[in-house]
């Protein structure tokens, strides 16, 4: 994949077949990366193609890159028959204050979002630290599932008025969703549910519109 997108022109396009890629990659131009054109939901991992990213670092979208159909993940290992069903699975992690152990240099996002980029059909599953960050932009996440984040799965930094929709979030060692003072994000027809603290914690200003907000340990 790495190859692939270095020698991609603007514009282009990488049809992802299913698969596991282990191997790291960054997006700076603007391309598109196409796996499963259907719901991935209900599908097994062995039907998705699957980046396993280095839980080190974020994986960086500089660029206004579309995305379609894929699984990012930090988990080397990663199996499901139902990808819905698994992200639905309590979080069952030994010790749950494990990722307090991560220095400043180690804290990566699954996802790091600092461009107007297009997120649609995709999971980000089993982040190390957060699902994904979303930092100074306008840009959208689509029919997607954030699940199984050791800290927050979607945060909101840096003036960021990304909007989200018809996305799951769910089952956060901490918040779903976390939203500092300058942030402005806008979700809509969003499931935000399972995490072990707040569904919500919001300091900036927000949009919120017709969301499903449960089963979280401390509300809102």
């Amino acid at each position: 994949l790495k190859e692939a997108l270095e020698k991609l022109y603007e514009n282009g396009t990488i049809i992802l077949e299913p698969g596991v890629y282990k191997e790291h990659v960054n997006f700076d131009k603007k391309v598109k990366i196409v796996g499963a054109t259907d719901s991935i939901m209900n599908k097994s991992s062995s039907e998705l193609p699957i980046i396993v990213l280095d839980s080190k670092k974020s994986c960086e979208i500089t660029a206004p890159v579309e995305i379609e159909g894929v699984v990012f993940t930090h988990e080397d290992n990663l199996s499901f028959n139902n990808l819905q069903n698994y992200a639905d699975e309590e979080y069952d992690i030994d010790d749950q204050d494990e990722w307090k152990d991560y220095g400043d240099d180690d804290f990566a996002s699954c996802l790091l979002v600092n461009s107007d980029a297009k997120l649609k059909n995709v999971a980000v599953l089993d982040s190390l630290t957060y699902g994904i960050t979303l930092a100074k932009t306008k840009g959208t996440i689509e029919d997607s599932i954030i699940s199984h984040c050791y800290d927050n799965c979607l945060y909101c930094v840096e003036k960021t008025e990304a909007t989200v929709q018809k996305t799951k979030i769910l089952n956060a060692i901490h918040v779903g969703v976390y939203a500092e003072e300058t942030s402005n994000p806008c979700l809509k027809d969003c499931e935000i549910y399972g995490s072990e603290a707040a569904g919500m914690t919001i300091y900036g200003r927000g949009t919120f519109e017709g969301c499903h907000i449960y089963d979280n340990t401390e509300g809102i």
